[in-house]
């Protein structure tokens, strides 16, 4: 009796701490409206020289709205473009190519690739054209280039929770595995998958709207799916532009190569050189 009794004072003992952190933080989100930072002036080169208003708490309103927010303060370009940050301390030194880390400055940019940020593709030198940049073949390369993306992103745009929200996707849908079960080139299927969203999200960036969230994705890719699964018995030459694409935006993307195309023979890399 005595230790069934201990163990019932431990259980109410540790929901009274589970109730007093659950109203500590609803007083906390209660006060931020009347709670403001006096953010001071002063000088930041991004280098040796870091403003304290980098380590102001993070923004607690939803993504979208910080994203549109940036939108509005930065335009539709971006930063001037580096290279040194530090990704070493993650274990992903030298993950990222010189053309991703271009491209992932500008958030308007649609050239931008996975493939940029795929070790295999760093290690070699002189990739400037969208050519240069070898598929993908195994899914753990993929997964890994996806985590190196987020922390380029993290690092360069650290209000940009587009990547994240992509990644969340993919892996609570294993990598659409049920979907692509029976096809041979998943990992492929993946990268122009993953390519489109970045494209698509920098179309977002431009015209103001909000970046696709996890719950979007759900339908993105649902219908990027559907549109390759259909192609597998027309085999079009060309794709009809994607439904997801608003009438008042420029002519939409076109998806890459299908899953059939892709199931005929494999991807050549150019030589180096």
């Amino acid at each position: 009796m005595l230790i069934k009794a201990e163990a019932a004072s431990r259980k109410l003992q540790e929901y009274d701490r589970g109730r007093r952190a659950e109203d500590k933080l609803m007083a906390n989100r209660e006060s931020l409206a009347s709670t403001s930072y006096q953010v001071l002036a002063g000088t930041d080169n991004r280098l040796d020289n870091i403003h304290p208003s980098r380590f102001l708490p993070g923004a607690a309103c939803p993504a979208t709205k910080l994203w549109l927010k940036a939108r509005e303060a930065i335009g539709s370009g971006g930063h001037v473009p580096l290279s040194t940050y530090d990704l070493g301390s993650l274990g992903l030194s030298g993950c990222v190519s010189p053309r991703g880390w271009v491209e992932i400055h500008n958030p308007a940019s649609t050239s931008i690739s996975i493939k940029m940020f795929a070790l295999g593709n760093t290690e070699r030198k002189g990739k400037h054209n969208d050519a240069d940049f070898c598929d993908m073949e195994d899914l753990s390369e993929l997964k890994n280039a996806v985590r190196t993306l987020r922390a380029a992103m993290t690092s360069v745009h650290p209000w940009n929770r587009s990547v994240d929200a992509l990644e969340s996707f993919l892996i609570q849908s294993a990598f659409c595995s049920s979907d692509l079960a029976s096809v041979s080139k998943q990992v492929a299927v993946l990268t122009k998958f993953i390519d489109f969203v970045l494209q698509e999200n920098a179309n977002r960036w431009r015209d103001m709207e909000p970046f696709l969230t996890t719950r979007d994705l759900r339908a993105t890719w649902s219908d990027f799916f559907s549109q390759k699964a259909a192609s597998l018995q027309k085999l079009p030459s060309s794709h009809q532009p994607s439904k997801i694409h608003s009438a008042s935006r420029p002519p939409p993307l076109q998806f890459s190569p299908c899953p059939a195309q892709l199931l005929g023979s494999p991807s050549q890399c150019p030589s180096p050189g």
